[in-house]
């Protein structure tokens, strides 16, 4: 993803989001995901009685063009596996050229 400004501006979007929805990040970084450059971020959030985790991945597929993968996952009991599963599916998706 690098640190350009066009991955500038999708960080700030995702910061944004995570301000309007009052979420709390737990862990970030940059990386690789389906063999290109890619930043994620995993948040929680919780209300009355409901507490999620929101997994997002940003994949660079063109200069300043994005996959956008979103996973919230609702409770507390097997996050980790739950986060595993969603990575699993998003992999598992095709792409027309």
């Amino acid at each position: 993803l690098g640190r350009s400004s066009s991955a500038s501006d999708v960080y700030k979007r995702h910061e944004n989001a995570i301000n309007k929805m009052k979420l709390i990040p737990v862990k970030s970084g940059y990386g690789d995901f389906l063999d290109k450059p890619s930043y994620y971020q995993i948040s929680t959030a919780k209300s009355e009685d409901l507490s999620w985790h929101y997994l997002e991945i940003y994949v660079r597929y063109n200069v300043d063009e994005y996959y956008t993968f979103t996973a919230k996952i609702y409770g507390s009991e097997f996050v980790s596996d739950r986060i595993c599963s969603s990575l699993s599916l998003f992999k598992s998706i095709e792409f027309l050229d």
